[in-house]
């Protein structure tokens, strides 16, 4: 498990507005309808340091770092249902 993701978890934790943004990009994308959790967390630990690094700066409400997560989810929907719908 990579250090700066699960830093990053720890951190969302506190930040429902933060959690809730990223379940919502995960249904949206069609990822899955109803994301736990333990979902959200796996996806958290699955980022891209690229995309990890403008959520630390911005946070998920920005415009920017959604845009650029949901055009993660799209390009790799199902290597990230893969992965996390396990959870």
């Amino acid at each position: 498990m990579n250090t700066s993701n699960e830093k990053f978890w720890e951190s969302l934790q506190a930040d429902g507005q933060a959690l809730d943004q990223i379940h919502d990009l995960l249904v949206l994308a069609g990822v899955l309808d109803a994301p736990t959790m333990s979902q959200i967390k796996a996806f958290v630990m699955i980022l891209p340091q690229d995309m990890l690094s403008h959520a630390q700066s911005w946070g998920f409400c920005d415009t920017g770092v959604r845009e650029l997560t949901y055009d993660y989810l799209e390009k790799n929907k199902d290597a990230v249902y893969d992965t996390i719908s396990t959870a």
